[in-house]
């Protein structure tokens, strides 16, 4: 990997991170906003949207993007790695929401019993911000390098 790539791929990251940080802010405010005590129960259902959410659009957008910049020659494909891979970008992100949704789902019924039974406003605030990051950017972070490895074909388009 080029300086230029892993920059580009360090920078798609980072903003992956810092929007769904973002809208996660904002979407606690919508489900949570006015409540004192949060239980654990709600936090637990509302990771299920938050995780579809965040798991679709950090795999879909930067998908999407890096495969505009590499037709254009504004960022330099990686060498494929040999493996097969789903092109269509929407299925692939689809799948990849439901995956770590259904993951994610079941690590938030397991773990959060073992904390508190009721949440502060501020600190649902601060841990779905944090989990809203995190996420982002691991996604974020898979997406844009399996992205960096299109394919592109003598008319400039990717498969």
């Amino acid at each position: 990997m080029t300086p230029a790539q892993a920059a580009y791929l360090r920078r798609e990251t980072l903003i992956s991170a810092a929007i769904n940080c973002a809208l996660s802010v904002v979407f606690t405010f919508l489900a949570f906003g006015g409540q004192t005590r949060i239980g654990w129960p709600a936090l637990a259902w509302d990771a299920l949207p938050q995780s579809f959410a965040i798991a679709l659009m950090a795999t879909l957008v930067p998908t999407m993007l890096t495969r505009k910049r590499l037709v254009a020659g504004t960022v330099a494909s990686l060498p494929a790695n040999g493996g097969k891979r789903l092109h269509n970008a929407w299925l692939r992100a689809l799948i990849v929401a439901i995956g770590t949704t259904a993951v994610a789902g079941l690590l938030h019924y397991l773990l959060l019993p073992l904390g508190p039974a009721d949440w502060s406003f501020a600190a649902v605030l601060a841990y779905k911000s944090v989990y809203g990051a995190l996420l982002g950017a691991a996604i974020g972070h898979v997406a844009v390098r399996s992205a960096l490895t299109g394919r592109i074909s003598p008319e400039g388009r990717l498969p």
